[in-house]
């Protein structure tokens, strides 16, 4: 309650009481990290709703600043190998990544050069998804990246659909590394996205590889799918699943027609052509 009442005083207020608004927003999300998600993503949204510009926030860079330098210092210790899953969904470390994830959102809104230093030091982070959120606020921003800055975060699966999709967004498509940009590379990025939901895995696959491309027709069309192999990263409190069988695609224009599917059956059940058919079936509306 506290919180949406400050957020209706940022949102309706002016002047000296929209800034006392603001002040005790982050002083809230200072105090109390586990409201700092909340609050984060609040003050995204108004910017990004435009009821909130970079003149209300000029005032406010260094809390915020110094809010990222303490989560940024806090999320180093975590950082691992980037293609490995285990680390990125470690209990410890999710407190720290989450708020860290909208403040990075937020400050593509910010004033000052700081700012974008800071973006840029964000960069460096193993994280992918930390490293997206900064390379698309810098952009954002209207200033330059480097493209080795971008590959890393185009090679991730987890991140490389999200990469590609918050380029269109802002008509930079351009900037996508062309060789993480081929249909079945989005398709592996988004099959993984999918599989990420809690009603899914609930975390990223480890390990995903192509195994065979079959045509098929959707929307009157013939078209490319893409069928998966992947597994989970290893877990000590239970015996590994194995490789599965999973599907994504077909693709027009750089978006998916279909959603991502997998039924999750051993992928040593079936051939790759029982596996398509029956997945292929699902997504269709034939099963």
């Amino acid at each position: 309650m506290q919180i949406q009442r400050l957020i209706d005083r940022v949102t309706e207020r002016r002047g000296i009481e929209r800034q006392t608004a603001l002040s005790e927003l982050l002083a809230l999300a200072e105090r109390q990290p586990d409201e700092a998600v909340g609050i984060f993503q609040e003050l995204t949204n108004l910017c990004q709703g435009g009821k909130l510009v970079s003149e209300d926030l000029e005032s406010h860079v260094p809390t915020i600043l110094r809010m990222w330098q303490r989560l940024y210092n806090e999320a180093k210790p975590f950082q691992g190998d980037p293609f490995k899953v285990e680390w990125t969904v470690d209990d410890a470390y999710q407190p720290v990544r989450a708020p860290l994830e909208w403040l990075l959102d937020m400050m593509a809104f910010l004033p000052g050069e700081s700012v974008g230093s800071a973006l840029r030091e964000n960069l460096q982070l193993a994280d992918p998804l930390l490293q997206l959120f900064a390379a698309i606020s810098i952009l954002r921003r209207l200033e330059p990246i480097n493209d080795r800055d971008l590959d890393p975060i185009a090679a991730n699966h987890q991140t490389r659909h999200k990469l590609w999709t918050q380029l269109r967004e802002l008509q930079m498509e351009s900037l996508m590394p062309k060789r993480w940009s081929t249909p079945e590379q989005l398709a592996a990025s988004e099959f993984v996205n999918w599989a990420s939901h809690p009603m899914e895995l609930g975390v990223p696959p480890e390990e995903i590889e192509l195994a065979k491309t079959f045509s098929a027709v959707v929307e009157g069309k013939r078209r490319d799918l893409y069928l998966f192999r992947f597994r989970e990263f290893p877990k000590p409190w239970e015996p590994s699943g194995g490789w599965m069988a999973g599907i994504a695609g077909p693709y027009r224009d750089g978006t998916q027609l279909l959603s991502p599917w997998s039924s999750f059956d051993d992928w040593e059940a079936m051939s790759p052509e029982q596996h398509f058919a029956k997945l292929f079936s699902a997504i269709n509306g034939e099963g």
